[in-house]
């Protein structure tokens, strides 16, 4: 049997390691992982603006430091911004989240639910990002030579980033949904 690595493989596997992380530390501490990629996208995507912004008025540093593909060295900062950010949020943030007991059917759901969730959203950052787009730039033009070569290549990566908004959307509505169906308590 002859496995063919590709972009679809690859995206599959980070959903199954990513699902499968989310059961592991529960659904709890996976909503807190989508908090801190929503707050970290945003951060990597604003800090990389300005990134950019420097690089294109600072061109004897450009010369200085060697960057022959600005967009190349943005996408770099974004990236790490990005998992740097996120990874702190997660361990260090200064926020909690609670979210009621359920029965174990419920729990295991919403387990599987957040956990796909948090790979979507992860997965459609890093996308945009290697694809040379912005969140806070909505026309912006996603032109990388990343994106010839993966977009043109992979259904599931051109799914991922033309749906990008809805995986943004989507956990936000549902823990506005989930706080309708299950109020927490003030106690």
């Amino acid at each position: 049997m002859s496995i063919e690595l590709s972009w679809d493989l690859f995206i599959i596997v980070f959903f199954v390691v990513i699902i499968s992380y989310s059961f592991i530390i529960g659904r709890v501490q996976t909503s807190k992982i989508i908090l801190s990629s929503y707050l970290s996208l945003f951060a990597a995507d604003a800090i990389g603006n300005y990134f950019e912004i420097f690089l294109a008025q600072a061109s004897p540093v450009i010369n200085i430091f060697d960057v022959t593909n600005p967009e190349y060295s943005t996408m770099i900062v974004k990236m790490t911004v990005f998992i740097a950010g996120m990874v702190l949020f997660a361990v260090k943030g200064a926020f909690e989240v609670y979210l009621p007991e359920e029965k174990p059917v419920i729990e295991f759901s919403l387990t599987l639910y957040f956990g796909f969730l948090s790979a979507a959203i992860i997965i459609s950052g890093i996308l945009v990002y290697i694809s040379g787009g912005s969140f806070l730039h909505a026309g912006k033009d996603m032109t990388l030579f990343f994106q010839e070569n993966i977009y043109s290549q992979s259904y599931l990566v051109q799914f991922m980033i033309l749906n990008k908004n809805l995986w943004f959307l989507v956990p936000v509505l549902s823990f506005l949904g989930l706080s309708f169906i299950r109020p927490v308590d003030a106690d």
